[in-house]
């Protein structure tokens, strides 16, 4: 049986952390990932044609993974979207409802 450890963040006194902080603390961190994360999304941009293909047949596109989606999605909309209406939701709100959004859409 394991055993459990009283010790918690509280206890390293490491202060609060606020945004910029945070910020500049994770920008002198080097990823080591740099190369593989552009492939990847090079290799997502050439399928823009299929996935606008796709939502003009009447199907959804569902992007999933470590990591933000956010900038491969805003270059979508840009490049195959722009005669196009689209709306562009920030889904990372936690308080945000289907109403919220309808109501801004239709005001």
């Amino acid at each position: 049986r394991g055993k459990t450890s009283n010790k918690t963040l509280h206890d390293l006194e490491l202060g609060e952390l606020d945004h910029n902080k945070i910020t500049k603390l994770l920008s002198k961190k080097k990823r080591g990932y740099e190369k593989e994360q552009a492939a990847l999304y090079n290799e997502h941009t050439q399928l823009f044609p299929q996935w606008y293909i796709y939502l003009m047949e009447g199907f959804n596109l569902v992007c999933y993974g470590v990591g933000s989606k956010r900038k491969l999605l805003i270059q979508f909309a840009k490049k195959m979207l722009k005669y196009d209406y689209h709306v562009v939701i920030n889904g990372y709100f936690p308080n945000l409802t289907v109403r919220d959004i309808l109501n801004t859409i239709t005001s």
